[in-house]
């Protein structure tokens, strides 16, 4: 008896003994595919409302001034226009009841004799903002009020910069331009294989320093103004160069007051081209070195000079802006009615059709996507099955079109354009 009491103490001492280690044994660790914590997304700019304003006038005699609220880093134009500057040094006071003023429109664009309403420039720039979905380096300019367009990118560049940092006080930019060392380049060489560039600082809000040259097509080393055979007699690039860019400083940097010296028309019209684009990067503070578009905004048409043995003269429209080209209009006009268009003869789309597998304007919408993909490039321009003729049509009118007047800015006048010989009819 007493040998089976001291078995079954043994046993429970040992039970107990397992059981204070199942007690001591750490807890699992949680299973691996457990839901994890979603991350922490920092807000980039704080929440409030953040002013801009200037104190130096545009050239419209009017101050710029913005308001955005920041919430959850969603950003709002609460309040944005222009108002009259009242200049302190002027003899009379400026008249407080006048309305903010707004730029005028351009009176070219307007028939005369007839009442318009002022463009509101202030809400076609938040929409060219909300176009660009708060882009700031892809706003569009608002034709007729530049300026303005690019003071609002560098203003809200500037608001941005205080709701960083959360610094709710007004900011008012006091210069015109942004300091710092701009270059403009042309994109290509001119038909003489130059291509021409502006390099120049601003300080203190100023331009003090404007260099205006060229330099060579094959060797970009080779400078015009040091080209000895352009310049062996007097009036060449190394004189009118440098007198434009002087006239350009002596207007305080005004390029449209620049006076073209002789010689130095064409060069003059460049320089305008450049300093152009380049005032929108002083204005906004964008990029710093630019490449610039030989082409000039506005809407430009080319036509042949005579009709075909159809009694057909097709024209090209191109609009160009900010160096893109838009083919706003590829048609043909009747010899018996100069109301009548090629697009819309239903008979002989017919026949077009029927002979080809497309119709004329299935033509025309096949060239407009080829010139797309070509990227302002005539000559990479695919012709469309086809539609041979009018393709050579299309691309010679629209090579001569860029070739002169889109370059020169002429866009008053349509040019006429000799046909080449057609091989063909569609």
């Amino acid at each position: 008896m007493k040998k089976l009491l001291s078995t079954l103490l043994a046993c429970l001492v040992v039970a107990g003994s397992l059981s204070a280690c199942k007690r001591t044994t750490p807890e699992p660790e949680p299973s691996s595919s457990a839901p994890e914590e979603p991350p922490v997304v920092s807000s980039i700019y704080q929440d409030g409302a953040y002013s801009v304003k200037y104190s130096v006038p545009a050239g419209d005699s009017t101050l710029d001034y913005l308001t955005i609220s920041v919430l959850d880093d969603e950003i709002t134009v609460q309040d944005y226009g222009f108002e009259p500057y009242e200049n302190p040094d002027a003899s009379e006071p400026a008249d407080e009841s006048e309305a903010a003023v707004q730029p005028e429109p351009s009176s070219s664009s307007e028939p005369e004799g007839e009442d318009t309403e002022p463009v509101d420039y202030a809400a076609e720039i938040k929409s060219a903002y909300r176009a660009a979905d708060g882009d700031l380096d892809t706003i569009e300019p608002v034709e007729g009020a530049e300026e303005h367009s690019y003071r609002f990118v560098r203003m809200m560049r500037t608001a941005l910069e205080s709701a960083k940092e959360g610094n709710t006080s007004t900011v008012t930019i006091g210069t015109r331009f942004l300091d710092g060392n701009y270059e403009g380049r042309m994109e290509s060489a001119n038909r003489d294989g130059w291509q021409e560039f502006v390099t120049l600082t601003v300080s203190g809000g100023e331009i003090t320093e404007i260099i205006y040259n060229a330099s060579g097509e094959e060797d970009s080393s080779k400078l015009i103004t040091e080209d000895s055979e352009l310049n062996a007699q007097a009036d060449g690039p190394a004189d009118y160069y440098p007198a434009i860019a002087q006239s350009c400083l002596d207007n305080g940097g005004d390029f449209s007051k620049v006076t073209a010296p002789t010689n130095g028309g064409a060069a003059t019209k460049t320089f305008g081209k450049l300093m152009r684009a380049l005032t929108a990067q002083m204005t906004s503070g964008g990029e710093r070195k630019i490449a610039v578009s030989r082409l000039a905004d506005g809407l430009y048409t080319a036509r042949f000079a005579d009709f075909d043995e159809n009694g057909w003269k097709e024209y090209v429209v191109l609009k160009i802006k900010n160096g893109k080209v838009t083919v706003d209009e590829f048609d043909a006009i009747s010899e018996k009615d100069d109301a009548a268009r090629r697009s819309a003869d239903t008979a002989l789309s017919d026949r077009m059709r029927e002979a080809t597998g497309l119709s004329y304007s299935d033509a025309v919408s096949a060239l407009v996507n080829n010139w797309e993909k070509a990227e302002n490039d005539v000559t990479q321009v695919d012709n469309v099955a086809g539609a041979t003729v009018s393709s050579n049509s299309f691309k010679l009118l629209v090579g001569q079109l860029l070739a002169t007047a889109a370059v020169e800015g002429n866009a008053e006048v349509p040019i006429e354009v000799e046909r080449l010989p057609e091989d063909a009819e569609e």
